[in-house]
């Protein structure tokens, strides 16, 4: 019997281990789509309707997205209102700087959900 490789190593030869795919080249994913020709589809789905599910998936993750990139923009507004209500207590001297610190923190409750906001006091 003739061995493969020499007793003495531990690992076959290069030529025989399986070599990782060259720079740039993603190794394709092992879903068995690829034999079956099934492409996700169930069986007896016609391919115009699973279209249909997969736009109106899309559509709503897009409109999920819009919403949530709305609350960040909202967040970082609100944030930056604070920021600035903050600094204008701190260095508030007089009436009408506290007038101006309470018509900021008037901004930032109204942008809070489901806050309500009374007019301001004397």
């Amino acid at each position: 019997m003739k061995l493969l490789w020499p007793a003495d190593h531990d690992s076959p030869p290069k030529s025989m281990q399986i070599q990782p795919p060259p720079p740039g080249v993603r190794p394709r994913a092992r879903t068995g789509a690829f034999r079956t020709g099934s492409r996700g589809r169930s069986a007896g789905t016609p391919p115009a309707e699973i279209d249909d599910e997969v736009r109106a998936k899309r559509e709503e993750f897009q409109r999920k997205r819009e919403v949530l990139e709305r609350k960040q923009e909202q967040a970082i507004e609100a944030d930056e209102l604070l920021s600035d209500f903050a600094d204008s207590v701190s260095k508030a001297q007089g009436v009408e700087d506290y007038r101006a610190a309470q018509s900021l923190l008037m901004e930032v409750l109204a942008m809070a959900p489901g806050h309500r906001v009374g007019p301001p006091g004397p």
